[in-house]
């Protein structure tokens, strides 16, 4: 004997009006996931499963630590590029891992922290030059002008 009362219900249940919004939905999500993997390399913006607003903030997925740690040093630009594109009001930019599987794959040039970031951490390691935190902040700073001098 069937319930007239059920759960489920067939999409012609639906409204058109509910559809349509969550339609828009993912069409918001699928244009920030665009602009994202518009501004990291290629070989980063394959491993960008999905990219979601969250209020204030952007959350990128992608399949593995190294990527995330790789997409993190590109902060400064995603947020910028949301920006210029309208995205005004995100300011946070989250990463999270979708599964934990070990990659067979490493990344094959290391991403470095743009110009600005590089100044930020010599300018911590200035306020801190008595203690341990700048003199390691400093090594890092100047590995990294190094580093980023080469390419």
């Amino acid at each position: 004997m069937r319930s007239k009362y059920s759960s489920f219900k067939s999409a012609h249940h639906v409204s058109t009006r509910l559809f349509s919004a969550y339609q828009q939905q993912i069409k918001k999500h699928q244009q920030i996931q665009q602009l994202i993997c518009s501004v990291v390399p290629k070989s980063l913006a394959t491993h960008i499963q999905y990219s979601l607003i969250n209020d204030e903030s952007v959350v990128i997925y992608t399949d593995s630590a190294i990527w995330s740690s790789q997409i993190r040093f590109l902060q400064s630009q995603i947020l910028k590029k949301l920006h210029q594109t309208g995205f005004n009001h995100i300011s946070i930019l989250k990463l999270k891992v979708l599964n934990m599987e070990r990659s067979t794959t490493q990344p094959t040039d290391p991403i470095y922290p743009d110009l600005e970031t590089i100044d930020l951490i010599t300018q911590v390691a200035d306020s801190h030059q008595t203690d341990r935190l700048g003199e390691a902040m400093q090594r890092l700073s100047n590995t990294l002008k190094k580093k980023s001098a080469k390419l």
